[in-house]
């Protein structure tokens, strides 16, 4: 190993490379820091052919003055270690790699590269630190890039935030993929009674609660709640996987009181809901079991975005007595997106 003594380093270029090492779970190449330089000694000539260990180090910039002070120290926040093959002095290597990747999540700030060299004894650090400019802090920009926070710092990965007098802050040409489960809610402002014989009344309580009473006891009958079902969420295609309905009653919602008997997933053949095509009639039945939501499930068949057209939920009520009421709140309709 040579052992150099003073020696310095003179930046030829710096740029930002992709290593071609595979990042598992984003599938794309991990990012690197290409950096490529000249080693001399003190009288500036190039050090002997050979193998250099030298160590990269970033730093934060975390103070205000000179960034290039070599009396404060700002905070260092990776350290990457490598064998670099130098001819005629040139170097040329990437920092980072999978087993000691770049610290992305920190790359959108200002940081300063540092670099030392095994003198045989002890890494002999060169003076002064290099800025980062420009390049490093696209990472996340990279043309199929993950951003993934791997922080333990609660909020946002990513925000996103710009006057709106002065434009958008983000312009999307093309679909926003999500691989998460949405949900809209529904409210049951819009519910009717089924048929014509009136035997509901219908009161609004606060701003969506739906309070319903039988004009006489001993009724039973259907009411239809509307589903204004999106066929894309952000631009992306969606399939309704799952329908909840929240509701409560007067009393115990039981086999023998006033209760909820059975729900029914339709489709309305107008927009009256005349008539109605069954799509799941198999589930939804005995719901008085609970006093404050059904969820009818993963729907045997869910239905793609070309099929959510005119849906409607058909709820079957029984009321013993007319003093008591059943509350509709709203349904949670959960999408998975195509």
């Amino acid at each position: 190993m040579f052992k150099p003594l003073n020696q310095k380093l003179t930046l030829i270029i710096a740029l930002i490379t992709v290593a071609t090492l595979i990042v598992s779970g984003c599938g794309l190449a991990q990012p690197g820091i290409g950096y490529q330089g000249v080693l001399t000694d003190a009288s500036g000539q190039p050090v002997p052919d050979g193998t250099y260990d030298m160590e990269f180090r970033l730093y934060e910039i975390n103070y205000e003055g000179n960034p290039l002070d070599p009396d404060v120290v700002p905070n260092q926040v990776f350290t990457y270690t490598a064998s670099v093959e130098v001819t005629d002095g040139v170097f040329d290597v990437v920092i980072g790699d999978t087993t000691t990747p770049l610290p992305v999540d920190k790359m959108g700030q200002e940081m300063e590269l540092e670099i030392a060299v095994d003198n045989g004894s002890s890494y002999e650090t060169l003076s002064p630190r290099q800025p980062l400019v420009g390049a490093p802090y696209a990472f996340s920009l990279y043309p199929g890039a993950c951003i993934t926070d791997v922080t333990t710092v609660e909020g946002p990965a990513l925000t996103i935030s710009k006057d709106s007098t002065l434009g958008p802050a983000l312009l999307l040409d093309g679909k926003l993929t999500s691989t998460e489960y949405s949900y809209t809610w529904i409210n049951p402002l819009s519910t009717v009674e089924e048929g014509t014989a009136d035997l509901f009344t219908f009161y609004y309580s606060g701003s969506s609660d739906l309070r319903i009473n039988a004009t006489s006891g001993g009724t039973d009958s259907d009411i239809l709640i509307p589903l204004d079902v999106p066929g894309t969420l952000l631009g992306q295609d969606v399939t309704l996987d799952s329908v909840r309905l929240y509701y409560g009653c007067s009393g115990d919602c039981s086999a023998t009181q006033t209760r909820i008997r059975s729900i029914y997933l339709n489709r309305a053949s107008s927009a009256s809901a005349g008539a109605l095509t069954a799509i799941d009639d198999a589930v939804g039945i005995n719901v008085y079991a609970s006093n404050s939501s059904y969820s009818l499930g993963s729907l045997a068949e869910p239905l793609g975005s070309d099929s959510l057209q005119s849906l409607v939920l058909r709820v079957y009520l029984y009321f013993l007595d007319t003093n008591d009421y059943i509350y509709i709140r709203g349904v949670r309709l959960g999408f998975t997106h195509q």
